[in-house]
């Protein structure tokens, strides 16, 4: 999807390019993105109010929620119903 346009060893960067990725794949990568990433801040804040290790929660906690919903921010919005 994505064309890797150069590697920065120093910076620990990398540069991509999205020239050849539909529009609609496009805000639908971003939307997967935006929910990972407030699944992962539910779950960081879980590692430091329980005191365990965030890797732990994952395994035993958040994992199988993916397997279950396709995504473990289904699961935390149904949740919340």
């Amino acid at each position: 999807m994505l064309q890797v346009l150069r590697i920065d060893a120093k910076k620990q960067s990398i540069d991509l390019s999205k020239k050849n990725v539909k529009v609609e794949e496009i805000e639908e990568f971003k939307e997967k993105f935006a929910r990972s990433k407030a699944v992962h801040q539910i779950m960081k804040l879980l590692s430091v109010k329980t005191g365990k290790e965030i890797e732990k929660l994952y395994e035993q906690f958040c994992w199988p929620l993916y397997k279950i919903y396709g995504h473990a921010f289904f699961a935390f919005k149904e949740a919340l119903k």
